[in-house]
This record gives structure tokens, C-alpha cells and sequence, in this order.
């Protein structure tokens, strides 16, 4: 009950929008398999007419087979287009659905699963879904109908063979019934190693240039290779015991058509049965059967396609962002925080008891051991996760602003920048689809990546391949910056942005940070003094909490903390 009640759930979630194209489908399919049900019946006639031979009674018979053949003929095309339509409806809305959900996931739930794991369940998972209500519930509603049929026509040609070959059911639904459950458990073992495989293959993509680098090539290739022996051996045993169950089924099955097959001819030998009718029987206990065997074997398609809605709602369980709503303003003011602490879920303290305040029109950089929480507390700020303390900006506590509108008002430049597959430009007015060619073109040059663009064939129209990967390391962070900066918010958070930058750029990237600091509210995480060093206002953090406040002359020559970043070179020329 609980299979059938998921079952139920997920079509009116799925097929709610496309209802009447399932309706249609399955009307034209009853009504295909119908007509086929007719031809056996004319084909028993035929044959009994040609043993008496009475050729003229044969004709009619041929003549209502051909219209028979050609109408199943056009409704089979009208079922082709109508599943199509509805596998398309379908895949899109559940994809836009779980897309949404993996979206607006919080951050502390989103890293509870591999990429491999979101890919997988987007697209094998979905896809299983899709097909169990575009072609396994139609051909099991379509079965019971033919069933019917098929047994109506064989009972009333043979009642003895029928019910001798009825018998074969209830045993088909005992062994599908013992096999069910282990093959829910193979299955399950193979949709987790696929997302394994899934997500060391988008690994092994993302980290193609470390790979190289480190020159562990061979140890990739030589784990890789185990994966796939391990998925071979568990897919190999999930396909052995549904092929053991169909084996048992055809057993029985071939027993009791044997036996038909003997008593049929008994029949036939003493007159009791014509060649005709035994000819029509078997062509329609033979759909009956088949019929059956579909009905029977719903069952372990229903474990499959339960695993895969299990998958999915372990995702959708999760409570969602509000992210949807959109928001035109943005907050402006001082930001308040008292008292934050923050542990991670494996228990890992690293905010505790922080307390700090960010006016408008400064530029504050946090400094740090490295795993101290510096970024974590830039996440804090972007309320990426929950924690215990206040966090307030323009005195307003961000548990009850809306994400859209904190989010809104913060421009976060992460060191490991994201871009989508498409146009330069397209990518820049991503966060802010009004900003003008000019204002684009005039922050591009302030962050010393115009001149790299206008080089390139296609200047600002020129597509960013994966991972933007025709770029180097530093112009990314530079094109990042920039995207940044047009979002046009009141906070701007930077992240070791200029940790991939060479000497020039980099003071030309401080001296836009600084100039930014003229009129918002600038938060810089860094390791290079070479930054570090031009910052007004530097915060030391140790241990969770503020140790050091000052400028770099005040915080070498009075804070011990400050003065250990520099002997364990943890704030240098580079990071260490």
C-alpha cells in the first residue's frame, strides 16, 4: 500500500499537467489493442473455411483483417506521437522541479550529496520515473483490458485448455512476489554505485589539470577501473536475479503450454476441438498469458521505479530557500555582529563568541591561520547556513530578512569562480541584466580584463567554454570581479580574489576594492601582504573570535597573533 500510495503521489506530481495526453494515449492504446484482438477470431474462421473447402466465405474474412491491420497500423502512429509528447512533458517537468529544489537547497543540506548523486538522480533516476508512467502503467492497465479480452475469447473456444493454462497465473504472482524484494535491493546497490562512478567521472573532469600536474594519471585510471569491476559485479548480480525470476516464470509457463499443446490435441483427434478454433485459442491464450505475465511483473518494475522516487524525495525532504521572490532593492548600513558562533556538522567549532561591526564606506580584511573560519564567516554574512548569535545590518537581524533580499544586497567574489557555457557578456549581466555595454566595458577595463576580450575574436560575444577554461586563472578571477561589481549591491564580500593575480594586477584590483570602499561596505578575506598591508582596517581572527584590530603598522609592532601569521608564513607573497 505504501508502493502504490508513493505511486499515486508522484503521478499527480508528474503527470497532473499532462493528464489528457495520458488519457489519450491510453484510450488509443485500449483501442489498438482491441482491434488486435479481433484477427486471431477471423484467422480460426479462415482456416476452418479453407479445411471445408468453402473459398467464398473466406474473402469478407480477409477483406475486414486488412481494415482491421491498416486502422492498428494509423493508431499505433497516433500512440508513437502521444507518448513522445508525454515522456517529454513529463522529463521536463520533473526536471524543473528537482532543478528547482537542488537550487534553493540550503547550503549545509546541498553538500550533503555528490555531484554524481545530483546528476544521477536529474537524469537515470527521473528517467526511470518517466518511463514507468508513459509505457510500464499504460501496458499494465492495457493488460487487464486484454487480459479480459484475450481470456473472454479463449474461454469461450476452450473452457477445459483455459483453465488448465489459468493456473499458470497465481504461480507466476508467487515467484514475482519472492523476487520483488531482491531485486529492490540489487537495484538499490546499482543506482549507488552508478552515482559513485557518476560523480569520480565529474571529478576526474573537473580536476583534469591537478591530475596532470601531481602526474597520477595511471592511479586515477587504476581506480576508475575498480569502480567499474565493482559496477559490472553488482549490475551482473542485479541482472541475474531478475533473469533467474524470468527463467522460473518461463518454466512453468512452457509446462502448462505443453500440456494445452497435448490435451489440444486430444481434442482435435476425437472431433471435440477444430484445427481452426485450436489456432484462434492459442493466439488468444497466448496474449492472455502474456497479458498476465505483464500484470505479474508490474510488480518488480514498481521496486524499481520506488527506489528511484525515494532517491528523489530524499532531496525535495529537504526545506528549501526562498529564493524565488525577487527583489529590486537592497539594504544599506552598518553590519552588526554579536556574539556568533558556528559549528559544522561533523562538530567542528570554528566561530565562537565573535563579535564585530562593518560601517558603510570602509574596507575591512579578516586575517587568519588557515581553517581559522575567515570564509566562514563570509558565508555566515550570505546566510549560506544556520547558526546560534545575531548577525544584523542596518539593524535588521538576516533570520528574518527574506534570502532574496540579503542576497540581493551582497556582491560575494569567491576565489573559485563559476561560469556558465555561454557569451562573455551574457556571463557579466548574469547577476544584473540591466546594467549598459558601457558600464560593462568601463568596469572590464577598471579590472584589467577588457584589453584580454576585445582580442579575442568574438570580443564580449565570444563563448566561455566549461569552466571557462580559455581564460587562465587570473583572468577568471579578474572577469569574476567584474561580474561582481556590476551586480551593483550595497556590501561587497571578496574572497582571495587576488591570490591568482600577478604583482600588476593585483594593486590595480586593491585599488579598486579601496575605491569601492569609498561608498559601500567592503569585506576582504587575504593572505598576500602585498593586500593585506594597503587595508585601512585589518581583523585578526583566532580561535573563533577577533583577537587584532588596526591597520598592518599597528597590528606587526602590538598583536602577538599577528606577528605569528607572518613567522608561519601564513601571510606572505603567497599562501602557504
Amino acid at each position: 500500500m505504501d508502493a502504490i500510495k508513493k505511486i499515486i503521489k508522484y503521478f499527480n506530481k508528474s503527470v497532473k499537467k499532462s493528464f489528457m495526453t495520458f488519457v489519450l494515449l491510453l484510450l488509443f492504446s485500449i483501442i489498438s489493442k482491441l482491434l488486435i484482438l479481433i484477427p486471431p477470431f477471423l484467422n480460426g474462421m479462415i482456416i476452418d473455411f479453407l479445411i471445408m473447402k468453402n473459398p467464398k466465405k473466406i474473402f469478407p474474412f480477409l477483406f475486414f483483417a486488412l481494415i482491421i491491420y491498416s486502422s492498428t497500423l494509423i493508431i499505433s502512429l497516433i500512440e508513437t506521437n502521444l507518448n513522445i509528447d508525454l515522456s517529454n512533458k513529463i522529463i521536463i517537468e520533473l526536471k524543473q522541479q528537482l532543478c528547482d529544489k537542488i537550487i534553493s537547497l540550503k547550503r549545509e543540506d546541498f553538500v550533503e550529496q555528490s555531484t554524481g548523486e545530483y546528476i544521477e538522480r536529474l537524469d537515470g533516476d527521473i528517467s526511470t520515473i518517466c518511463s514507468f508512467y508513459t509505457n510500464i502503467l499504460p501496458n499494465f492497465i492495457i493488460s487487464i483490458i486484454a487480459a479480459i479480452g484475450a481470456g473472454f475469447f479463449s474461454f469461450y473456444l476452450s473452457l477445459e485448455l483455459s483453465f488448465i493454462g489459468i493456473i499458470n497465473f497465481p504461480i507466476s504472482l508467487l515467484v514475482n512476489k519472492y523476487f520483488g524484494n531482491k531485486v529492490k535491493s540489487e537495484y538499490l546497490k546499482v543506482r549507488n554505485i552508478t552515482d559513485e562512478i557518476t560523480s569520480f567521472s565529474q571529478q576526474i573532469i573537473s580536476g583534469e589539470k591537478t591530475i596532470k600536474g601531481l602526474h597520477i594519471e595511471n592511479n586515477i585510471i587504476d581506480f576508475f577501473g575498480r569502480k567499474l569491476k565493482e559496477y559490472s559485479k553488482i549490475n551482473k548480480k542485479s541482472g541475474m536475479v531478475s533473469a533467474f525470476a524470468g527463467l522460473i516464470q518461463m518454466i512453468i509457463s512452457t509446462f502448462f503450454e505443453l500440456l494445452i499443446v497435448a490435451l489440444a490435441c486430444f481434442y482435435i483427434i476425437n472431433e471435440k476441438l477444430t484445427i481452426g478454433s485450436y489456432v484462434s485459442f492459442n493466439v488468444y491464450f497466448s496474449q492472455f498469458l502474456s497479458s498476465l505475465r505483464t500484470i505479474a511483473e508490474t510488480n518488480l518494475n514498481i521496486q524499481s521505479v520506488i527506489i528511484s522516487i525515494e532517491r528523489i524525495e530524499s532531496i525535495m525532504s529537504y526545506q528549501s530557500e526562498n529564493i524565488m521572490e525577487k527583489q529590486d532593492s537592497y539594504i544599506v548600513g552598518d553590519i552588526e555582529i554579536c556574539n556568533l558562533k558556528f559549528t559544522y556538522k561533523n562538530n567542528f567549532k570554528v566561530i565562537d563568541g565573535l563579535d564585530a561591526v562593518f560601517h558603510p564606506k570602509t574596507v575591512t580584511s579578516i586575517v587568519g591561520t588557515s581553517g581559522c573560519g575567515k570564509t566562514t564567516i563570509l558565508n555566515l554574512l550570505m546566510h549560506f547556513y544556520e547558526f546560534n548569535g545575531s548577525i544584523k545590518i542596518n539593524g535588521l537581524d538576516i533570520n528574518t530578512l527574506p534570502i532574496s533580499l540579503l542576497r540581493n544586497s551582497i556582491s560575494y567574489i569567491q576565489q573559485d569562480p563559476f561560469f556558465l557555457t555561454d557569451t562573455i557578456k551574457n556571463n557579466l549581466k548574469i547577476a544584473n541584466p540591466k546594467v549598459s555595454d558601457k558600464e560593462i566595458e568601463d568596469v572590464c577595463k577598471a579590472v584589467d580584463i577588457y584589453d584580454k576580450i576585445i582580442s579575442l575574436p568574438n570580443k564580449f560575444k565570444s563563448i566561455l567554454k566549461e569552466n571557462a577554461c580559455m581564460l587562465s586563472e587570473g583572468e577568471k578571477q579578474r572577469l569574476a570581479i567584474a561580474r561582481g561589481i556590476l551586480k551593483k549591491t550595497s556590501i561587497f564580500l571578496f574572497d582571495e580574489v587576488t591570490s591568482n593575480l600577478d604583482g600588476k594586477t593585483e594593486k590595480k584590483i586593491s585599488d579598486l576594492i579601496l575605491k569601492l570602499g569609498e561608498k559601500y561596505t567592503v569585506i576582504v578575506v587575504a593572505h598576500r601582504l602585498t593586500l593585506i598591508e594597503r587595508m585601512p582596517r585589518i581583523l585578526v581572527l583566532d580561535k573563533g573570535k577577533i583577537v587584532g584590530e588596526g591597520n598592518h603598522s599597528f597590528l606587526i609592532n602590538s598583536c602577538k597573533t599577528y606577528q605569528k601569521l607572518f613567522e608561519q608564513k601564513e601571510i606572505g607573497e603567497s599562501k602557504f
